[in-house]
C-alpha cells in the first residue's frame, strides 16, 4: 500500500485534504467517495531508501545536523509562503522537497503529516528539540494563538541572521590566534 497526499471536495464544495493509505489512486477515490468526498488530486509519498552510509554516519555529531543557514532559509521561505496564502501542510511539503538536508527533509514531511492529522504546528515542532530551539517553538506557538505567525516568523528569521553574523565574526576572530598557535607548535617541534 502507498501513502497518498490528497485534495478532495465534499458534495457541498468544501475543500478537504489529508493523507490516506491505499493500493492505488482508484481505491483512494473509492474510499473518499464512501466518506462523501470527491478526489481532486493525489500524490504518492516518495520513500527514499536509506543507504548504509546514512545509517552509519547518523551517530557522528556533525553528520545529519541541520545548519543555521538551513533554518534561516526554512523560516524565511515559510513566512513568504504563508503570507502568500499557501496552506501550512503544503508549504512544509514544498520546502521538504526543495531541501538538500536529508534530516530536515524528513522532519518537515513528518510535521506536515502531523498537521494534516490535526496537531498544532508548535506542538509538532517541540518533538524535534535538536533542530528547533525552545525560543523558536514558543514564538510559533504565540503566533498561532495570536494570529501573527507571519510576523513571528519574520522576527525569528532576523534573530537567526544576527546569530549567524555573530558566529561568523567569532570564527573570523579565532582564526588568527589559531594560526599563530599552530605556527608556534610547528616551530617548537622543529
Amino acid at each position: 500500500m502507498s501513502k497518498y497526499f490528497f485534495t478532495a471536495k465534499s458534495l457541498k464544495g468544501k475543500p478537504y485534504s489529508g493523507v490516506e493509505e491505499a493500493k492505488n489512486s482508484q481505491e483512494l477515490a473509492r474510499i473518499l467517495r464512501q466518506e462523501g468526498y470527491i478526489l481532486i488530486s493525489a500524490e504518492t509519498e516518495k520513500i527514499d531508501k536509506k543507504s548504509w552510509l546514512d545509517i552509519s554516519l547518523s551517530f557522528i555529531p556533525f553528520f545529519g545536523q541541520v545548519s543555521l543557514k538551513d533554518k534561516i532559509m526554512l523560516t524565511r521561505n515559510l513566512q513568504v509562503m504563508i503570507s502568500a496564502g499557501v496552506s501550512l501542510p503544503k508549504a512544509l511539503r514544498t520546502l521538504s522537497e526543495q531541501s538538500t538536508n536529508k534530516k530536515l527533509k524528513k522532519v518537515l514531511t513528518e510535521i506536515s503529516e502531523q498537521i494534516i492529522k490535526g496537531k498544532n504546528f508548535s506542538d509538532s515542532l517541540v518533538q524535534y528539540p535538536d533542530i528547533f530551539s525552545e525560543l523558536f517553538c514558543n514564538m510559533v506557538k504565540e503566533g498561532e494563538e495570536s494570529g501573527t505567525i507571519e510576523e513571528n516568523l519574520g522576527v525569528l528569521t532576523r534573530q537567526m541572521e544576527r546569530e549567524q553574523t555573530l558566529k561568523s565574526k567569532i570564527q573570523e576572530a579565532m582564526l588568527y590566534p589559531a594560526v599563530i598557535i599552530v605556527a608556534m607548535v610547528g616551530i617548537g617541534v622543529m
